[in-house]
């Protein structure tokens, strides 16, 4: 895969280190919008560079728990707190709206569970990763057109189709161009809701590992919903089982998924051996 530190603009430096300040902690957390939908009574912690995979089966609230851990979803109760540079932190849903739009623009990545959700149908490819730079404030074009080819290249799309149009992709690459849209402003934290979901199995097969590597190289932190344990595994460093908007285990990818001790985290497992 090619080296990115070398040809996209650098970001500043995480300072925080996993000793002492997370980089996004949710403290009581509840959001239910209805009987039995949504979720209830969550606390969190991510440090810079760990990915922490959310799973359970579908109406679980993993999705809405998403929403409000990234600024999308207002909660009925607890706090969602960002740590700012030099240890400053602000509460997403304290600030204002338009502050938070414009933290969420500067800092945070969403990746959608269908593609198309998160680009622009009627711009181009290069244009929908442009878009993203200036507003960031980007201003010159060539520079843009610049990080568009480099990141076309880096999510494995032939840098010949700059100027196609999204809906002319297969899902596979629309989901690759929407990874690239979110990370070329090289943001701290990303979400991601699902995002192998409705492929082929060799199509997620090759963006899982266009995934895992992305995230390595560029230390990203990442909150990942799957129902696939298998992606938990393959991209996570821990793990939270939710049933029914309780979060009823959670703890080390590799411990959770050994050794189950909750009942319903042991009928999760076993389910997938028997497949």
């Amino acid at each position: 895969m090619t080296n990115l530190a070398s040809q996209v603009a650098p970001s500043k430096p995480v300072t925080f280190s996993q000793a002492e300040q997370a980089l996004l902690e949710a403290q009581d957390l509840s959001m239910l919008y209805a009987p039995g939908k949504g979720f209830e009574g969550v606390d969190l912690s991510l440090y810079p560079g760990e990915v922490l995979a959310i799973v359970g089966e579908s109406g679980s609230g993993k999705t809405t728990l998403l929403k409000t851990l990234s600024g999308r979803l207002a909660p009925q109760s607890g706090s969602v707190n960002y740590c700012l540079e030099e240890g400053q932190t602000a509460a997403l849903y304290q600030i204002s709206e338009a502050e938070r739009r414009s933290l969420i623009r500067a800092n945070f990545g969403i990746v959608h569970q269908h593609p198309m959700d998160g680009l622009r149908p009627r711009v181009s490819a290069g244009g929908n990763i442009g878009e993203r730079l200036m507003e960031n404030g980007w201003r010159n074009y060539q520079q843009i057109r610049e990080q568009a080819l480099t990141w076309l290249k880096a999510v494995e799309i032939d840098p010949s189709r700059i100027d196609d149009m999204p809906l002319t992709f297969s899902g596979g690459m629309q989901q690759r161009l929407q990874i690239a849209r979110n990370l070329v402003t090289h943001p701290k934290l990303v979400f991601m809701d699902e995002p192998t979901g409705g492929l082929d199995v060799s199509v997620q097969a090759r963006l899982l590992d266009l995934i895992r590597n992305l995230v390595t190289e560029l230390q990203l932190a990442v909150v990942i919903v799957t129902h696939d344990l298998a992606v938990a595994r393959l991209l996570a460093h821990r793990i939270m089982v939710m049933k029914q908007g309780q979060v009823v285990e959670s703890g080390l990818t590799d411990r959770v998924l050994d050794d189950p001790r909750h009942p319903y985290t042991q009928l999760l497992v076993s389910s997938v051996l028997q497949q």
